[in-house]
């Protein structure tokens, strides 16, 4: 039940991120929803990790020992510096998926973030 809530809690923050991403606010009342919608996002995201590290991360650090411990430290810092860089809700939740299309997804983005930097840089340039 843990692990489904956690995914649960990854698909809407990844749909609450995509769409504060696709959506840029043109007016007073605009803004008042992308704030409101910014704000719910930061109270669900800080839950989940408030969540994560009572119930997943401390009980690990009670049963492991410092070699296993470093060891899934380093494979989580793998992880995340491959990640996507940006939302994709449609992307798959279940952990072998996700373990085989997430650093290609990630790839794409930085791929993608370094090329819109690069575009802002030349662009502001002129």
């Amino acid at each position: 039940m843990l692990y489904d809530r956690m995914v649960m809690d990854d698909q809407v923050n990844k749909q609450i991120l995509d769409f504060l991403e696709t959506h840029v606010p043109s007016g007073e009342a605009e803004w008042a929803v992308y704030d409101a919608t910014l704000a719910k996002f930061r109270s669900l995201e800080e839950e989940h990790l408030a969540t994560e590290e009572a119930e997943v991360i401390e009980p690990l650090r009670q049963v492991l020992d410092q070699a296993a411990l470093t060891k899934l430290g380093r494979k989580w810092a793998a992880a995340f510096a491959n990640a996507p860089t940006h939302p994709h809700p449609g992307g798959p939740s279940d952990a072998a998926r996700a373990r085989l299309l997430h650093p290609v997804v990630g790839l794409i983005d930085r791929m993608r973030d370094a090329l819109t930097t690069e575009s802002s840089s030349s662009a502001g340039g002129h």
